[in-house]
């Protein structure tokens, strides 16, 4: 049994991806493109993993699972998964925020950092969030906006670093069009720098008992179509 195995699970958008980390390192990883089907493709990826690693679901400290905001179906998938999985093993489990784990790696660049996650719809999922004197910490409330409002609504561009898997080119060019600057963003893999953001956020939590609970709730930002 290897020390510290933790499973790390992210269906928030349409990009999943899976994640054992164990020993202070990423032992495996899987990414993947989902068309609306992670229901089907979870729970294989999860064994393939553990089958590349020979390790059963017994063997883990705790599991990580992404709440959103994203899919509404994605997410409640991925929160399924993870809760039936650690109920299953007595596992604890926590779950982290989308938008704060796309941000989170970034936490030092000494900028207020605006993460992005695509909302369908021409909408966006948005959040900034800056580290100074008194810690991590949220600049302004997580939304939901129009693309364009998103773009009208930022005050200090110059200052900010944007990431997410949300930034597109479409939204960079408006954004750069709109302030008539050069945008600060991170070319970095989106989906793998959010997966390193819920395990380090993650693993803290379950380190520090904090959170535990299998009572995990989805955070849509607004309410799913159907229930």
């Amino acid at each position: 049994m290897k020390n510290n195995q933790y499973l790390i699970i992210d269906t928030s958008t349409k990009t999943g991806s899976v994640c054992i980390y164990a020993n202070g390192e990423i032992q495996k990883v899987h990414i993947w493109g989902s068309k609306n089907n992670h229901t089907a493709e979870l729970l294989p990826a999860i064994k393939m993993l553990m089958d590349l690693e020979s390790t059963r679901i017994s063997e883990f400290n705790g599991i990580v699972v992404s709440i959103g905001p994203g899919g509404f179906s994605a997410i409640r998938t991925g929160i399924a998964v993870g809760q039936g999985l650690a109920m299953g093993a007595s596992l604890p489990i926590v779950g982290v925020n989308s938008l704060e784990t796309s941000a989170y790696s970034l936490r030092h660049i000494n900028k207020q950092i605006c993460s992005l996650i695509p909302a369908g719809r021409e909408n966006i999922a948005w959040c900034t969030y800056a580290m100074d004197s008194s810690g991590w910490r949220i600049i302004t409330e997580e939304k939901i906006t129009k693309i364009s409002e998103f773009v009208k609504s930022q005050s200090s561009i110059e200052n900010t670093c944007f990431c997410g898997e949300g930034l597109t080119p479409d939204i960079v060019e408006l954004l750069e069009a709109h302030y008539k600057i050069e945008l600060l963003r991170v070319e970095d893999s989106p989906v793998l720098a959010r997966l390193k953001g819920a395990i380090e956020i993650g693993i803290n939590l379950l380190s520090s008992q904090e959170n535990l609970t299998n009572n995990i709730e989805p955070k849509y930002l607004r309410p799913p179509s159907i229930t």
